[in-house]
């Protein structure tokens, strides 16, 4: 990872974002103590998807329920996490 000042982002940008498109990490130092740093995020759609969890959209299809998933939680698991 390099880290390089919020002038020289502005005027590189299109450099920067080619390396972070191609795996570099990349870091932005924009003073106060703070660093931004650029994510890439592989087979994302760039459309924000509506809803009060977005993020989770980019998981469709990956997860599986099991059988059972909803029953009731007997009672005796309770009694394992009293003190």
């Amino acid at each position: 990872m390099h880290t390089v000042s919020a002038e020289h982002a502005q005027a590189h940008f299109a450099e920067l974002l080619d390396e972070a498109v191609h795996g570099e990490d990349v870091a932005i130092d924009v003073g106060e103590n703070m660093v931004v740093r650029w994510v890439v995020e592989k087979g994302a759609s760039g459309a924000s998807p509506s809803g009060p969890w977005p993020f989770l959209n980019k998981y469709k299809g990956q997860v599986k329920l099991v059988e059972g998933w909803d029953d009731p939680i007997p009672e005796e698991f309770w009694d394992v996490l009293k003190p």
